[in-house]
């Protein structure tokens, strides 16, 4: 049985595989008047989970060391193959939440390491793809391009939007 940790990731990567399957290739590559694009956010998000994926096993977790595979951020189709196989592998894996972990701590040096869960970093992983979903929704928006409701909005920003347009 998985966590709701795990299964809230799961909903989310297939909300961004959505998004994804529903956008054309040039808006994948219109880029944020910062240089940003879509598919840049989205190749971050996808280095987070492999990473998460191949540290799980040792329960050391390095997110500094990722592929940052440029044809994920240039090609579509290629993006949504590797949300695909993320999406595959963390569905069929079990993760032990309360399983203790190490978790480098970002651009240290000489590397330290913190003292985590598999649910903590569940959680992060979960709120750093939000934060991404966010960026993203800028970008499309910025352009004209819809996005579906709610798309890069925190659960329980979602959960207070839902009580306030019920108490008016």
């Amino acid at each position: 049985m998985q966590s709701q940790a795990h299964e809230n990731n799961l909903r989310l990567l297939e909300q961004g595989l959505a998004l994804l399957e529903n956008l054309d290739k040039a808006a994948y590559s219109v880029k944020s008047p910062l240089g940003a694009s879509v598919g840049s956010h989205i190749r971050h998000i996808v280095d987070f989970y492999q990473c998460f994926l191949r540290d799980v096993a040792s329960l050391q977790f390095d997110y500094d060391c990722r592929a940052r595979d440029a044809v994920v951020e240039q090609d579509l189709d290629v993006a949504v193959r590797r949300l695909k196989a993320i999406l595959d592998s963390f569905g069929a894996a079990t993760f032990d939440p309360q399983a203790e972990c190490l978790c480098k701590t970002e651009a240290s040096q000489p590397p330290e390491f913190a003292r985590s869960t598999i649910q903590r970093e569940l959680q992060h992983l979960h709120a750093h793809t939000v934060h991404h979903f966010a960026l993203i929704s800028y970008i499309l928006t910025a352009y004209g391009i819809s996005i579906p409701n709610g798309f890069g909005i925190a659960p329980s920003t979602l959960a207070y939007l839902q009580e306030e347009s019920l108490a008016g």
